[in-house]
């Protein structure tokens, strides 16, 4: 009979303890730790983006590319040098 009511009672504290759980509270916190780590990850994921370029671009294009904007800055020079002298010889005889 002892053993019969030890059975109930501890049943009955374990009904209790199941039943006491705010199952909303444990749900919004499982919830906010899962945006969490979402967010996390997303952060890893752009800061490797951002850190490790995915394709890097062949030599020869950055090659091209470089000697492109040289040889417009060097084009730029030129007319900046020519209308410059042009304006000094303009002013010399005048």
């Amino acid at each position: 009979m002892d053993e019969l009511r030890h059975r109930r009672i501890l049943l009955l504290s374990r009904v209790n303890a199941a039943t006491s759980f705010d199952t909303d509270n444990i749900a919004n916190g499982f919830a906010r730790a899962e945006e969490r780590i979402l967010f996390m990850e997303a952060g890893v994921k752009a800061s490797r983006s951002l850190s490790w370029p995915t394709q890097p671009l062949p030599a020869h294009q950055i090659h091209s590319t470089m000697e492109e904007e040289v040889q417009q800055a060097l084009g730029k020079l030129k007319e900046t040098i020519k209308e410059k002298g042009g304006a000094k010889s303009e002013s010399k005889a005048i």
